[in-house]
């Protein structure tokens, strides 16, 4: 029975390298408070911690444990949360950049 069994969802955020740990760490602590307020979410959910140095972000990571026949909603739920959270805190997402150079001569 689904409905019984835990899944494990593992949530990366990237966040812009300018961003302070701390501040990422005060809003993702923010993020998880809400996401345990959703119906399915078990109370074990967890901060894991920075996973990842990107070329263009700082990967941290979420363990949200929830009930398994709602997870994909509930990672739903939970990524809109992130979204608005960080915008609220003015917090930036990492985005692709190219640099161009050109020799050129006037």
């Amino acid at each position: 029975n689904l409905s019984q069994k835990k899944a494990d969802l593992i949530i990366d955020i990237p966040t812009a390298y300018e961003i302070k740990t701390e501040k990422v760490e005060k809003t993702i602590a923010k993020i998880l408070d809400e996401a345990k307020k959703i119906k399915g979410v078990y109370s074990e959910s967890k901060y894991i911690g920075i996973s990842k140095l990107d070329d263009n972000a700082v990967n941290y990571t979420l363990s949200i444990i929830c009930k398994q026949d709602n997870q994909w909603q509930i990672k739903r739920d939970i990524l809109r949360i992130i979204k608005t959270t960080y915008e609220k805190d003015k917090i930036k997402k990492p985005y692709q950049q190219i640099e161009v150079h050109t020799n050129e001569r006037l």
